[in-house]
């Protein structure tokens, strides 16, 4: 039987887990810009086996883009949206003066594969042949040795069979299929999720994010977009998360798009 402390500490925790948990047909988010939001973060993340140095990376690129951040208005607290709608425009639908003018308020900001592959990469087992692949160096991957040093040919190839084109393939059962022939073993603390465009011959990889299960809910980490925040979203389940970003984000490419968790479609 529960203590009258533990009663009393329920009481006042309470209002806090029912605020953090969307209603339905909902989803929470944060956009990490308090020191105690990235805390949170960084523990959940550490508690599902990310490393310290890892975490260390990945907080300082939030509070770069925290500090350095004049052009693009972002919501401090807690909010709760509605599935398929979206503060934010994507890069994706700005125009490329505007894309180009915010960029100069930025350095060394990165995207979403790139903030991905900064957490995977100590999760993500390859085969040490994985570097006989000669897969072309993906830019986004020499922009990243430019301040990772530590970042080799092994994780070069690996970058490019996660995110790279390759005109041969057909369809997103193309590129599951490449990953798997080669060996590539996903964790299942942290989650590779990715929307991949699924048209013969131009299967492109559209976005990153990684992703954690906790209460029985979706926590997801992304950079949004270049120039855009890095945030931390609550859904209730995979479909939420599937239908929100299908019915916004890349609502325009209709059913050409296949939304991955690790090397599984959902």
């Amino acid at each position: 039987m529960p203590s009258f402390r533990q009663i009393i500490i329920l009481l006042i925790l309470l209002p806090l887990l029912l605020a953090l948990k969307p209603a339905e047909g909902t989803y929470h988010y944060n956009n990490l810009l308090t020191p105690e939001s990235q805390q949170a973060l960084g523990e959940n993340l550490t508690e599902n086996g990310v490393s310290t140095d890892t975490w260390q990376t990945m907080s300082e690129y939030i509070k770069r883009y925290n500090d350095e951040n004049q052009s693009e208005p972002v919501k401090s607290d807690w909010t709760e949206s509605p599935l398929g709608e979206d503060f934010h425009q994507f890069v994706t639908f700005m125009d490329l003066k505007e894309y180009e003018e915010k960029m100069t308020h930025f350095t060394n900001d990165i995207n979403c594969r790139r903030a991905a592959f900064i957490l995977m990469n100590e999760f993500i087992q390859a085969p040490d042949n994985i570097e006989q692949l000669g897969l072309a160096s993906d830019p986004e991957f020499q922009d990243l040795t430019k301040r990772h040093f530590e970042l080799g040919p092994k994780q070069e190839q690996l970058y490019s069979l996660l995110f790279g084109s390759n005109p041969e393939y057909q369809s997103t059962d193309d590129l599951i299929s490449a990953w798997k022939e080669t060996g590539i073993k996903f964790p299942e603390s942290i989650k590779l999720v990715s929307a991949v465009q699924n048209e013969p011959g131009n299967v492109q990889h559209m976005h990153a994010a990684i992703a954690f299960e906790k209460d029985g809910q979706i926590h997801l980490f992304e950079k949004v977009d270049p120039t855009q925040p890095y945030r931390i979203s609550i859904f209730h389940s995979w479909t939420d998360l599937k239908e929100h970003w299908l019915s916004h984000r890349f609502q325009v490419f209709g059913d050409s798009v296949d939304i991955l968790v690790n090397d599984h479609k959902i």
